[in-house]
């Protein structure tokens, strides 16, 4: 995902947050919430590095279907 890209949380993400369905770590968890349709993906990474989560954390999100680009809601 570019750093510009704006992120969202999926329907798979939006369950996770409510269930912990997914039983994603604390810190992915964590990384998870701060996606929230507004912040860029560069900022979202920033703190990934803060939670202790390599550069990819946000990457790994997407692929797994937690989040998608903005406009993008599939999932």
């Amino acid at each position: 995902m570019d750093a510009s890209t704006v992120a969202v949380k999926t329907e798979k993400g939006q369950e996770e947050i409510k269930n912990r369905t997914y039983k994603l770590s604390q810190r992915m968890r964590a990384l998870l919430i701060l996606v929230d349709g507004s912040r860029t993906a560069g900022e979202i990474t920033q703190q990934a590095d803060l939670l202790g989560l390599g550069p990819d954390a946000l990457a790994d999100l997407e692929r797994e279907g937690f989040i998608a680009k903005k406009g993008d809601r599939s999932g």
